[in-house]
């Protein structure tokens, strides 16, 4: 699909005099031929390498210095599941793991010029091996969801990531000892997430969303957490979206001034409807008690966002046996009791939470053993570089979060309303064939080590997605586009 240098250079020159710019670049283009690796020639080698990763590599390379370096963008590299390793197409393995890697490497080199690179990794055409068992696959929905989610400014502390959309395929295996039932196809219209701008203005805070109002409408959610910090974002912006919330946390008194808080931002004219409930989600029995009056006021459960849980600052020699179990127990513990009493009546499942190891493969786990019931489970991580004074005060003082910018490529913390886009994305229809996956919200945190022979000076290049941001936006916008 590349051709030469020149071409390269000649398309994008072409595009600036076209458009006067380039805001957002999707490297789609390849190509690839099944042959055992024992009989692919030198010459079908480099033209499958030449293409995939050189290719990609060239037109990152011209966006970025004929516009990107000085404007900032987006870019967005399509690697299929063949970048993990596949039989008889090593060749294009290669190309697409050197895609992964290289974005990797430039959402570090090009963060400070206000540019983010992440990956999408769709399956290839075997349906029959997914644990979502779609029986009309539309890739190019799937993908185009997943691209709108990238390219909004929700999406602002997002890079260096990949995004599988396999429905959990790239998890299970027939050979393990685990039989998934046919369940129901799932099929995904792009004009169930895409409306005009909608805005709402509260006394108080602004409440806004990268989504169109009225999406969750009639869904309801448990958000355990849900009146602090990140989870409180995630409140607001299910409510704002027409979904009835019920928060729960251990301390009853915070729980109660934060619906006030909530219902005060949220306003009375939305159509979610806000509930509160002390749980411990350490004890079985309050979480079983969690379940039953959600459903008795609610009638049902569509989403659970596990995002309770809690830690301290100690050194792991300092760490006595009830710290240990009490941290194991609200976030290891208290996940997978929500997660097993949640699963006996519910119909789509989101998770949300910190990468602690457990969550993250117990995730995976039941992401397999739970599709054929329509269930869908994911991780998004934010890590320690999103600030909230809830967070704040909980550890004592701002250094903990500060300390951090410096390991930052965005060179600056996240907000809970980036974290709260992603976890949005995943309950919605557009994230219907991503099961077991894990998004980092982290502004490629992940990635960067300042012991990298890459320096990174300060900037403000990658500006952080807040709702107060967004309304001033919409303010002189009439038609600016919703996921």
């Amino acid at each position: 699909m590349y051709g030469p240098i020149e071409m390269v250079e000649n398309l994008i020159e072409t595009m600036l005099d076209k458009f006067g710019k380039v805001d957002f670049l999707i490297n789609n283009g390849g190509g690839q031929f099944p042959s055992p690796a024992q009989d692919i020639s030198l010459k079908g080698w480099t033209a499958v390498i030449e293409t995939n990763l050189m290719g990609t590599f060239l037109m990152c390379r011209e966006v970025y210095n004929r516009w990107m370096k000085d404007n900032g963008g987006v870019i967005v590299n399509i690697i299929a599941d063949m970048w993990k390793g596949f039989p008889g197409m090593s060749h294009t393995g290669a190309a697409r793991a050197g895609v992964h890697n290289l974005t990797k490497s430039l959402a570090i080199e090009w963060a400070s010029s206000g540019v983010r690179l992440n990956c999408v990794a769709p399956r290839l055409l075997q349906p029959i091996m997914d644990p979502i068992k779609c029986l009309n696959p539309r890739y190019q929905i799937y993908l185009l969801n997943v691209l709108a989610l990238l390219k909004s400014p929700g999406a602002s502390f997002i890079s260096g990531d990949t995004i599988k959309v396999d429905g959990a395929h790239s998890l299970y295996r027939p050979s393990m000892p685990w039989d998934i039932n046919d369940s129901t196809s799932v099929i995904v219209q792009m004009s169930s997430l895409v409306e005009s701008n909608v805005v709402m203005k509260m006394d108080r805070k602004v409440v806004c969303s990268v989504f169109r109002k009225g999406l969750f409408e009639g869904k309801t959610a448990i958000v355990t957490g849900g009146g602090t910090g990140i989870g409180k974002a995630i409140t607001q912006e299910l409510l704002f979206l027409g979904c009835h919330v019920m928060i729960a946390s251990r301390k009853i008194d915070r729980l109660s001034a934060a619906a006030k808080e909530i219902r005060l931002n949220v306003g009375s004219d939305q159509s979610g409807h806000l509930e509160f409930m002390q749980c411990n989600i350490r004890k079985e029995d309050q979480v079983v008690n969690l379940i039953e009056t959600m459903l008795d006021k609610f009638g049902k459960i569509d989403f659970l966002i596990n995002n309770g849980g809690g830690q301290f600052l100690s050194p792991a020699q300092d760490i006595t046996l009830k710290g240990w179990n009490a941290v194991i127990e609200t976030n290891l513990m208290g996940t997978f009791f929500m997660c097993r009493e949640g699963f006996q009546i519910f119909s789509h499942f989101s998770h949300t939470g910190a990468a602690r190891a457990g969550v993250h493969n117990l995730t995976k786990s039941l992401a397999i053993e739970w599709a054929s019931s329509g269930v869908r489970l994911n991780c998004v991580a934010p890590g320690s570089s999103i600030y909230s004074e809830t967070a704040a005060t909980n550890y004592g003082s701002n250094k903990v979060f500060e300390s951090q910018i410096p390991n930052i490529p965005a060179k600056r913390l996240g907000t809970t309303e980036e974290v709260s886009a992603a976890v949005m994305f995943l309950l919605s229809p557009g994230a219907s064939f991503i099961s077991g996956d894990t998004i980092k919200v982290d502004g490629a945190h992940s990635l960067y080590r300042p012991s990298m022979p890459w320096a990174i000076n300060d900037h403000d290049k990658l500006p952080a997605y807040t709702w107060e941001q967004d309304d001033k936006q919409s303010a002189t916008t009439t038609t600016r586009s919703k996921l």
